[in-house]
Order: C-alpha cells, then sequence, then structure tokens
C-alpha cells in the first residue's frame, strides 16, 4: 500500500493554518471583551500574543493600535494603524483609526488626507465626517468644517458632539444665532453636557455684548454642575 506523502502533508498543514485562524479568532474576540471593559493591559498582553501567531492579521493591529491610543501614545497607535491599512487598504476603519491618531498627535495635514480616503472607502459614516470637520476647523478652513458639519448631522441627527462642534465653528464666524440654535440641540440631546453648556453661555454672552443674565449664569453653574471645571473662572467673573 502506498501513501501520498504530498497529500498527507497538505492535509495537516490545512488543518494546522485552521486550528491557528481559530485560535486567533478567539484571542481578538477576548481581546475586544477586554477593550469594551477598558481593561488595556490584558488586552495588550493578548494582542501581542495573537501577532505573534500571525503577523499578517490586520484586525490585530488594528485593535492593538486602539490600546496605545487609549493609553495616550500616539506614535505606538499611528504605527499600528499605519500596519493594519498597508495589510488591507479597502477597510474604512483603518484609515479612519490612523487618520485619529495623526489629528491626536498634531499632524493635522496627514490627518486630512487619510479621512479623504476613508471617506472614498465608505462616504457614509457620521463619525468620519465628524472628526474631518473638527481638524478643518482647527486648520482655520472653516466654511469646509461646517460642510462636513452637516453632513455629519445628517448621518447621524442624535450626535451631541456634531452640534457642539459646529456651534463651535459657528460661534468663530461670528454667527451668533446659528451657534446658539446648535448648542440648544446639543445640551437637549444630553443633559448633563457641562462643556456644551459652558460653550452655550459664551455664545450668550457674546450675543449681549458681555453683559450677563440669568440665563447665562444658569448655564455655568449646569456646566459646573456636570463637571467642566473651567466654567468656574467664567462664572466667578460674570456672576459673582
Amino acid at each position: 500500500m502506498q501513501f501520498n506523502i504530498g497529500r498527507f502533508i497538505l492535509i495537516i498543514s490545512i488543518l494546522m493554518l485552521v486550528s491557528c485562524q481559530a485560535s486567533i479568532k478567539k484571542q481578538l474576540d477576548e481581546a475586544r471583551n477586554l477593550l469594551a471593559e477598558e481593561n488595556y493591559e490584558a488586552a495588550l498582553a493578548v494582542l501581542n500574543e495573537a501577532i505573534k501567531k500571525n503577523k499578517r492579521e490586520p484586525d490585530a493591529y488594528n485593535m492593538r493600535g486602539v490600546v496605545f491610543f487609549e493609553q495616550g501614545d500616539f506614535a505606538q497607535a499611528k504605527d499600528d494603524f499605519a500596519r493594519a491599512v498597508k495589510l488591507n487598504d479597502k477597510n474604512y476603519k483603518y484609515l479612519y483609526n490612523l487618520a485619529n491618531a495623526k489629528r491626536a498627535s498634531g499632524d493635522l495635514k496627514g490627518a486630512l488626507a487619510d479621512y479623504d480616503i476613508a471617506l472614498e472607502r465608505n462616504p457614509d459614516i457620521s463619525e468620519v465626517y465628524l472628526n474631518r470637520g473638527i481638524t478643518l476647523f482647527e486648520l482655520n478652513r472653516d466654511k469646509e468644517a461646517v460642510l462636513d458639519l452637516n453632513q455629519s448631522i445628517n448621518l447621524n441627527a442624535a450626535d451631541k458632539n456634531a452640534y457642539y462642534a459646529r456651534g463651535e465653528v459657528f460661534f468663530r464666524m461670528k454667527e451668533l444665532e446659528k451657534a446658539a440654535t446648535d448648542l440648544e440641540k446639543c445640551v437637549r440631546l444630553d443633559e448633563r453636557f457641562g462643556k456644551g453648556y459652558h460653550l452655550l453661555a459664551l455664545i450668550e454672552l457674546a450675543k449681549n455684548k458681555g453683559k450677563k443674565n440669568t440665563a447665562i449664569c444658569e448655564h455655568l453653574n449646569a456646566a459646573l454642575r456636570y463637571g467642566f471645571r473651567e466654567a468656574q473662572t467664567t462664572l466667578k467673573t460674570y456672576c459673582n
């Protein structure tokens, strides 16, 4: 009886590959759960093991990049997101995360380029328009920022952050009525959003030419009550 050694080895290789892939999937699921629990050190250990087993798994690099990002290590985050993109440049999430890491590390033009490509891959994601709009605002390209933030709101009208960001742009453009409308919507969506109340108070102060009124002081007190400590200085200046 003759054995087909080549076929036997091929079957073993396939079985080993399937087993390895199943093991990595299990590790990625575990890491995903640990990330949801904000247990970053444990997630990092699991992801390092997964990458040792398979250095060509983009999800592992992407998730490890998220860990580094949450830990404030933007350089390492950029490296891992870039590896994920190199392995799969069709996934908008990898490009979006890379853009966020570049923005966090001060590379606004680099971030903008990656947001552009992410939107080419998937033009229907509100968060990408939101963060590209914020980046445009940081680059003093206010009119373009408004267009992106409009689109973000069109795609997700329940996102307080989009109204906050657009209100901030309108505030700088001195379109105070539009700014106030956006911030009022923002704090209606989240009645505990201290940062939103503070900006709303600043907008109302500008509309009122620097003169306090009851509503302004109420906004500042709400901002402080909901944890926005920077409101303390404004409150002392205008309401004491």
